[in-house]
């Protein structure tokens, strides 16, 4: 279920995001991120954060990223997490050119909980970058 990794990625982004920083979701021909700005994750948990009960959420119970890992290594997508200068970026990625999965991206984003939130895309353009910030 390529949403619910979609729905995870996109709620841990704006839990730990700056107050009133840019989210950015990109989606391209292989290769869904999304980016924050906020704390970084400290280099020694990069693998850990993929197990379960691992978080640094204290209402959160450290299952979402395990459930991530288990969904995207079922397809066989790659996935991980950089750390950029002020924030954070997640990614997936899938092996081949596949029109139905970035179809599924899109209306995953579009049905997402947060996002009547966030100021909505131009989704003609999805295959570009795009920005997404909070009202």
């Amino acid at each position: 279920r390529i949403e619910m990794v979609i729905q995870n990625y996109l709620s841990n982004a704006i839990k730990h995001a700056f107050i009133n920083s840019t989210i950015k979701i990109k989606i391209k021909e292989n290769e869904f991120s999304i980016e924050n700005k906020g704390k970084q994750i400290d280099e020694n948990r990069m693998d850990s954060i993929w197990e379960s009960f691992v978080s640094d959420d204290q209402k959160g119970t450290g299952l979402g990223l395990a459930i991530v890992r288990n969904i995207l290594e079922l397809h066989e997508m790659s996935y991980g997490v950089y750390n950029l200068q002020g924030g954070v970026e997640f990614y997936f990625r899938w092996k081949k050119w596949k029109p139905f999965l970035l179809k599924r991206v899109i209306e995953s984003l579009k049905k997402s909980s947060f996002f009547h939130k966030l100021v909505p895309f131009n989704e003609k353009k999805a295959y570009n970058s795009h920005c997404l910030k909070e009202r």
